[in-house]
């Protein structure tokens, strides 16, 4: 059995990606194209052909024959319709969709019937009635986990998972984001270093040695008592991710040990990417006119990076007030390992849009 290139896992409705697996590299006429990977007991994997076909994959990389392809007979599926496996409730579900339909007037781009896998052992699957067609393809939202496998040395490997969506995502996707990102994703010994200044960060070499690169942005956004406070707003309101290409949701507190998810539009789909609050520091010395309100936010399993950022507001001893932005991060998934170069430039572009962000908002505020 030969398992090629990487495997996609669809949390959701509908997958535009296609898993090839050789039963026998000899044959072609063996391949099985598989448009849909879940997980359950375990490491067993589950994996849908085009025809309907489930198997699963235990983790000695066994392939068993768990459910046949779905007849067309009775208004079953035809061959080469997608096919996405859903795990409900710890039961198995089979989303089948197919083509585009005029209906009241108006194309469906295409719909859906539901199965449920009956009993295993029984392998029938039984369709679902009242569920055609209320997995709507415009909230698409799916989570995509790479794998690698070797039968060789019989390795059976998750390397990590990256949360998309095809629009804007909603509060209830950023929300299933978070309650599947599990935890942080970089090691303990680092959390909360961000807390730190450039300099010291970069004196220390822990983090370049392991790997973490630095990203740095500080840019003058006013003067006085008022501007500071005015920007800690701005910051605790999320106004440095009020982008159209960006955002958290402004309602996300503040606060140490809470969670949240940053979306980001990359090309077609947007990223929701988990982090969580690892500290909130406010120094406001009584007889001393300084200042600073900074907090960092660490991240969570499912993000494309692995590292800290760290978004501050400061008041010096000039009476200027100062927006920095300092961040340490390496990739945490194949995809920003092959893509990095691209990253970092993300990383300085999204530093540079913040900025202005937090400067249009404070000049919002004058006027």
């Amino acid at each position: 059995m030969d398992f090629r290139f990487s495997l996609y896992h669809v949390n959701a409705r509908v997958s535009g990606f296609r898993v090839a697996i050789s039963l026998n590299p000899f044959c072609p006429a063996l391949m099985l194209y598989y448009r849909d990977v879940i997980f359950m007991r375990g490491n067993d994997m589950l994996a849908v052909a085009e025809e309907g076909t489930i198997v699963v994959v235990d983790s000695s990389l066994v392939m068993t024959t768990i459910a046949p392809p779905i007849s067309p007979r009775g208004g079953g599926s035809e061959v080469g319709r997608p096919k996405n496996l859903v795990e409900s409730l710890g039961e198995v579900l089979l989303i089948d969709r197919y083509p585009s339909t005029m209906k009241q007037g108006r194309c469906i781009p295409f719909g859906f019937k539901v199965y449920k896998l009956k009993a295993v052992d029984e392998e029938q699957w039984v369709k679902m009635g009242g569920l055609d067609g209320q997995i709507s393809p415009h909230s698409l939202s799916l989570t995509v986990s790479s794998l690698q496998i070797r039968t060789q040395r019989n390795i059976f490997r998750l390397k990590g998972m990256v949360f998309l969506s095809w629009i804007r995502p909603s509060p209830e996707e950023q929300k299933a984001c978070i309650d599947r990102s599990g935890s942080f994703n970089y090691g303990a010994k680092f959390r909360g270093a961000t807390a730190k200044s450039l300099s010291s960060l970069q004196e220390d070499k822990g983090l370049s040695n392991n790997g973490f690169l630095f990203n740095h942005a500080r840019v003058l956004v006013g003067s006085g008592v008022d501007t500071y406070e005015k920007g800690k707003r701005a910051l605790q309101d999320w106004r440095h991710f009020g982008l159209n290409w960006a955002f958290v949701d402004p309602k996300t507190p503040v606060q140490n040990g809470v969670k949240f998810c940053v979306c980001v539009k990359e090309f077609l789909p947007w990223v929701m990417m988990p982090l969580q609050v690892v500290y909130v520091n406010e120094n406001r010395p009584s007889k001393q006119s300084m200042a600073s309100f900074r907090f960092g936010g660490g991240t969570l399993q499912g993000h494309l990076l692995a590292g800290e950022e760290r978004f501050s507001i400061e008041l010096d001893e000039n009476n200027q007030v100062w927006y920095e932005i300092l961040s340490f991060s390496k990739p945490a998934h194949p995809l920003s390992f092959i893509g990095y170069p691209y990253v970092m430039l993300r990383q300085k572009y999204f530093a540079h849009q913040s900025s202005n962000a937090i400067m249009k908002h404070l000049n919002a505020l004058k006027s």
